[in-house]
């Protein structure tokens, strides 16, 4: 009988044990699911404020990206528009002079004498006069094509630099317009001002 008691009291002391390791383990289970609850809230409000960031820098992404495109077109269409002037002034100028150039030959004063010496010097102090008053607008020839390749140049410096700045737009969203608009609008002045 002492033996059983024993063993009564042994199982009723494991029963005991096992109860409060119970009660312990769901406790702890308990709080292990609060903390996942709140755990698993948080995540999910931020995954809906980071897609709703992620949102909203694509949209302004797409934005900037237009206005660049815009910009592009627009830059490129100036550029060619005052290739183009440049060009109709070279041809202008160059149509005027071999306009002038009867004038010229007019104007070239020189005694004429129809003795084969007088006349072979005539012509040759004439093609001298013509050659000169030519190397003056071959000169200027020269210095507009000059500038239509410099505008060029600034036109394909511009695109590259807009093109730099596209390439950028991700890691720049602070005032990426404004500064571009000003370089932008800073190179076109010099090439307005070449052509003038």
């Amino acid at each position: 009988m002492y033996v059983a008691s024993q063993e009564c009291i042994s199982q009723s002391a494991v029963k005991t044990k096992f109860e409060q390791h119970t009660i312990r383990a769901k406790q702890i289970t308990e709080s292990v699911k609060d903390i996942m609850d709140h755990i698993h809230i948080a995540a999910a409000e931020k995954r809906v404020a980071s897609l709703e960031d992620r949102e909203y820098l694509m949209d302004r992404l797409e934005f900037v990206r237009n206005q660049l495109n815009l910009l592009i077109g627009d830059i490129k269409k100036k550029i060619k528009v005052v290739s183009e002037q440049v060009a109709s002034q070279v041809s202008n100028a160059m149509a005027e002079e071999i306009c002038r150039l009867s004038v010229l030959i007019d104007e070239f004063h020189a005694d004429f004498h129809p003795s084969p010496n007088v006349l072979v010097k005539y012509k040759s102090e004439l093609i001298d006069s013509l050659s000169r008053k030519l190397q003056v607008l071959q000169e200027a020839k020269e210095s507009l094509l000059e500038d239509i390749h410099d505008n060029n140049i600034l036109g394909e410096e511009v695109e590259t630099t807009v093109q730099a700045v596209q390439a950028q737009v991700p890691h720049i969203f602070q005032r990426p317009g404004q500064s571009l608009l000003l370089s932008l609008s800073g190179r076109l002045a010099r090439v307005k001002k070449c052509t003038e």
